[in-house]
């Protein structure tokens, strides 16, 4: 499956974005990222506007989609509950 990847798809969002969770875990500096965007957030999901406790499953969506050009930047990321992204992306 890894072989037909491609980041150009929408119907590949998801998993590149499961591949990013992953990274995270194991990368100090991501971590910091995402900590930076957490505190810009004020803790909560902008979805359901419900505080993200860190030490719940929570997602980084890319508001700007990478295969539309969207970049890694924190700008472009939103940190959302599992469930919320899911709607985000699925309705």
């Amino acid at each position: 499956m890894e072989g037909a990847l491609n980041a150009f798809l929408p119907e590949w969002e998801p998993h590149l974005e499961d591949r990013g969770r992953l990274r995270m875990i194991h990368n100090t500096t991501l971590r910091k990222r995402l900590a930076r965007r957490w505190l810009s957030q004020d803790g909560t999901c902008p979805v359901c506007e419900q505080l993200i406790a860190l030490d719940e499953a929570f997602d980084a969506h890319h508001i700007h989609p990478k295969h539309w050009g969207g970049s890694e930047r924190l700008s472009n990321l939103a940190l959302l509950h599992r469930n919320c992204h899911l709607q985000v992306h699925f309705g």
